[in-house]
Formats: C-alpha cells, structure tokens, sequence
C-alpha cells in the first residue's frame, strides 16, 4: 500500500510491504502528487517475487501508463520497472477508492499525515521544477498578501483587502475602466488636478461648499443622501466601488447624475 500527505505546507508520504510500514518526509516544495510517486518509487522488491501495489492515487497510476511522459519520478519508476522485469520480478498496480474503511491502507494514509510531522526531511529528492514554480509562486503571493495587508496608508487598500483581481474593473467602455480605476485609488480629476495644473488653492464641493473634497466626500456628500438613495448606494466608498458589477454601475450613474462623470466627448 502506498499513500501521499501534505499538511501545512509539509509533504511526505508512507508504504507498507508486508505490513511493515516505512514513513519519509519530503521537501516542502513537494506537491501531493510528487509523494505519491515518491511513495511507489521509494519501495525496494527483492529480485524473484511479485508484488500487487495498491494506491489510492489515480493520478500517480495514470502518470505510470504513460511511456513518454516528462515527469521525472514517472520516468525513474519506468526504468525501475523494466529493471525488475530482467530480474523476473514484476509489480502490478491496482487503483482504490480512498477513505473506504480499508483498514491495511487506511493505517498506511495515517502514516502518510503523521510523515509531514517529523522534525526533519528523510527524504531528500528534489522536487520536479512544475512543483517549484507552484511553490516559490506561493511564497511570492502570500509575501505581497502580508505587504498588502500592512499598507495602512494607502485608499486603494481600505476598498480591496485582497490583491487580487476584479472582475467588476472590467467595463464595456474604457472610459469607464479609467474613471473607476481613479476612483478607487483616491486620485481623480476633480480631486488632484489643482495638483497637476500648478493651481495651489484645491476646488470645493459643488454641492455643499466643503474645502478640499475627497472621493470619499463625493459618495457622503449630505446635499447628494436623497440622489444617492435613488440609485441605491451606500456613503461608504468601500461598498460603493466594492467588486460588484451592478453596484459599480449604480455608482457610475449616480456620479454621472451629479456632473461629477460627465460622458466622454468623442471627437467630430
């Protein structure tokens, strides 16, 4: 019986032959898939006898049919393969549905989760590149998760907790895309283009007369309460520009009713 693990970033995987259970721990750039092979590749048959594996991996068996495939554990299992075929000694797989009350393989799976627990790394064979792509990407995504999550300063981090993308910044009308995009990073025309024109003194609120508005005022705005209740928005920004196709198209109207986004002028 063979089986793979990966727990907390962890992997490692167990056997039994003959009900004597054997337990490593791989690399943690590992993936499950690799400890399953790894587990199939890890056994030693003595020459002369013939062996019935059984796996719970259907991926791994179906990896061990193709001749041509690329992955190099698969491939150092091929020629394992032919090896104990010139010693008259042979392996045949057999597939089984896993967590079936399977008492020999479910004390090898508790074997495998227990192997990602060891203290140190017992099996030090080096991971397939594809698993080192996938795991130095985790590392650099979860590294700009925790840098985004300590940008206190910045508005775009009060509206979007996660970097990820959205698919509400995807508008039919480019001009739409610009306006949105500015928005929500705090920085539009009618708030900074004092800045860039050289003017010093900020503008005021059309409305409400307020110093220096802010796109949070342009969605709190006390004189605006009535016209942004009909277009169903919130006075919060975050839930005004938040990933919600309709809630971001509500907010483009109620911008639009209010002079605030005029359309775009096309040229004649």
């Amino acid at each position: 019986f063979t089986d793979g693990s990966k727990s907390k970033n962890k992997t490692g995987y167990a056997y039994s032959i003959q009900n004597s259970i054997t337990a490593n721990r791989l690399k943690n750039s590992a993936s499950v898939f690799t400890a399953e092979l790894g587990a199939i590749l890890a056994h030693s048959t003595p020459p002369g006898l013939h062996y019935i594996l059984l796996s719970d991996s259907l991926s791994s068996l179906l990896s061990l049919q193709d001749p041509y495939s690329n992955n190099p554990i698969t491939q150092r299992i091929h020629v394992i393969l032919h090896t104990l075929t010139s010693i008259q000694s042979s392996v045949t797989f057999i597939w089984i549905p896993g967590h079936i009350d399977f008492p020999q393989h479910d004390i090898v799976d508790d074997a495998a989760k227990k192997s990602t627990l060891l203290p140190k790394i017992t099996d030090h064979s080096p991971s397939p590149a594809y698993d080192l792509k996938n795991y130095y990407r985790s590392l650099i995504s979860k590294s700009w998760h925790l840098l985004w999550q300590n940008q206190h300063q910045n508005k775009l981090r009060s509206i979007k907790n996660k970097p990820i993308p959205w698919s509400s910044s995807n508008r039919n009308s480019r001009h739409e895309e610009v306006i949105l995009s500015r928005l929500r990073i705090g920085h539009t025309r009618l708030t900074h283009s004092h800045l860039l024109q050289g003017l010093g003194a900020p503008p005021s609120c059309n409305y409400c007369h307020e110093d220096n508005p802010t796109v949070q005022h342009l969605f709190s705005c006390p004189v605006l309460q009535n016209q942004r209740a009909s277009f169903n928005i919130s006075s919060s920004v975050s839930s005004a520009l938040c990933n919600n196709s309709e809630k971001i198209s509500n907010s483009l109207n109620y911008l639009r009713s209010t002079y605030y986004f005029p359309p775009l002028k096309l040229p004649t």
